[in-house]
């Protein structure tokens, strides 16, 4: 069923939490968790329908602190819906 309302919009934030422990491009990690971000966030959607799925894809990267140390980053991005 769709959402109530005119506009027919799901408003969809996620709280994701990652667990890295070991090499990674080279970059090594002690075991540890760590939230992710999401992008855009929140994302809205038109759900005109009642049989959908929205998708997101998590990128990683590694970056470098101010101190030089390596830092593990995960954006989920969003795909779209089917």
């Amino acid at each position: 069923m769709p959402p109530a309302g005119s506009q027919a919009k799901v408003t969809v934030s996620l709280a994701t939490t990652w667990a890295v422990a070991g090499e990674i491009n080279g970059a090594v990690f002690s075991p540890q968790t760590f939230p992710g971000l999401m992008n855009p966030d929140p994302t809205v959607l038109s759900w005109t329908g009642s049989d959908f799925t929205a998708g997101w894809w998590a990128l990683v990267s590694v970056s470098e602190d101010e101190d030089g140390n390596a830092r593990l980053n995960v954006v989920a991005t969003f795909q779209g819906v089917q």
